[in-house]
């Protein structure tokens, strides 16, 4: 986890992100990662736009922490910002929270659109690799995990 990005959006969110930052540190301790940081973002951010009680002050604080992080040194935006929360949001609270990104978030969106479209986006990562590809094994039919055929064989 670099001390950057911990700064960044423990100055943004202050005390709303204060207890889930302290609990993932109890949790992870020296093992916290900006990845893991970032996930718990997208989960948290998530949470605030789909609340019934949403308030706009913590989601218009938490784009302002990730607008920031898109011209963060050290932080690839691609990578975190989009990969780690904005990728990971739903159609549906991505579309509620359009109205609050700012120019840089935007811009972020415009440039994985174009790479996608290039088929410049790159892999995923190794570890959500073999993460999907175990949950497509584990809800594929029975001897059809994702590859060969209806007997188990592997496919040749």
């Amino acid at each position: 986890m670099t001390p950057i990005s911990t700064n960044v959006l423990r100055a943004h969110l202050g005390a709303d992100f204060e207890c889930t930052f302290l609990d993932l540190v109890r949790i992870y301790g020296e093992d916290l990662t900006d990845e893991i940081l970032f996930d718990e973002l997208a989960d948290y951010l998530s949470d605030a736009v789909m609340s019934p009680f949403a308030e706009d002050k913590v989601i218009e604080r938490c784009c302002q922490a990730l607008d920031e992080l898109c011209t963060t040194p050290g932080i690839d935006p691609v990578r975190m910002v989009y990969g780690r929360v904005l990728g990971d949001l739903s159609p549906v609270v991505l579309q509620r929270l359009r109205s609050y990104l700012g120019p840089r978030l935007e811009a972020l969106l415009d440039e994985v659109e174009q790479l996608d479209e290039l088929g410049e986006l790159g892999e995923p990562d190794d570890i959500d690799e073999l993460l999907l590809y175990e949950i497509a094994r584990l809800e594929a039919p029975a001897g059809r995990a994702g590859r060969g055929d209806d007997r188990g064989r592997p496919a040749v």
